[in-house]
């Protein structure tokens, strides 16, 4: 499977092919890379609210109201409250169920993003979660890519993010690898639309309020910090593709403590 594929989230993470949270994982390990296909992910309250949130501000609110119901203000100790949760649960379906502060919390992150000039004109003519599968040239290893919001014709990549500490982006960037996410989506780009990439454009949204707003920031990482990013993908990609030439998945890590643990 190759090329630009319209999947399910649920499709996209079953399918074959080494994604951007994969070659994180072999950052610290090699042996990562065999224990997250056997271990599966449990899913908290966190994903469950950036899931949330890119459903209403990426597909809308029908695939939202699809996917997702809130659990409205019960009292659970009266007879009352136990037959209207009873009901509740019933009739929800397959559908992921998220507390009422957790849908006011969507709700106020979405209306904070619509409300953004910047942020809402990037999220305004393109196609959201857009998978791409290739292989790379060098490894011959297929990769795989989702973009939260395609913009082909302008050649631009946007990603939403919630966050808790929206002053402090470059040490979540730094943390999570969002640099190395933003060049590998680069690669993916690229090697299938055969043209430069423009620009990879961060949307991050703030889960706590600010003066009763979520505020927002839209983010763009320098030519410097997307080469370091390409090389953080090329050398973990390059490492999996060793470390499966040679069936060879142990590592143990070796660690310094920090200065002050040492003795004076």
């Amino acid at each position: 499977m190759l090329g630009l594929i319209k999947n399910t989230n649920e499709q996209y993470h079953a399918s074959e092919g080494i994604s951007n949270s994969t070659l994180g994982l072999v950052e610290e390990s090699i042996s990562n890379y065999k224990w997250a296909k056997e271990i599966p992910t449990v899913t908290n309250s966190g994903l469950t609210i950036g899931s949330a949130t890119h459903a209403l501000v990426l597909e809308g609110r029908v695939v939202y109201n699809e996917e997702y119901d809130v659990m409205p203000k019960i009292d659970k100790r009266t007879k009352e409250g136990k037959a209207a949760l009873a009901l509740f649960m019933a009739t929800k379906g397959d559908k992921e169920i998220l507390s009422k502060d957790d849908g006011d919390l969507v709700e106020g992150m979405k209306k904070s993003i619509d409300a953004h000039p910047t942020a809402s004109a990037l999220l305004s003519g393109g196609t959201p979660e857009q998978s791409i599968y290739w292989t790379d040239k060098e490894t011959g290893e297929l990769c795989k890519m989702r973009a939260d919001y395609l913009k082909e014709d302008q050649r631009v990549i946007v990603d939403l993010k919630t966050t808790s500490d929206i002053d402090n982006i470059e040490k979540s960037i730094v943390n999570f690898g969002y640099d190395r996410q933003a060049a590998f989506y680069k690669e993916g780009f690229e090697q299938h639309f055969g043209k430069e990439l423009e620009a990879f454009i961060f949307v991050f949204v703030s889960k706590e309020k600010s003066l009763g707003r979520h505020r927002v920031r839209v983010i763009q990482l320098c030519e410097d910090d997307m080469e370091q990013g390409k090389f953080k993908w090329k050398v973990a990609l390059s490492r999996i593709h060793a470390a499966k030439m040679e069936d060879n998945f142990i590592e143990i890590e070796t660690i310094s403590l920090p200065a002050w643990s040492r003795r004076k």
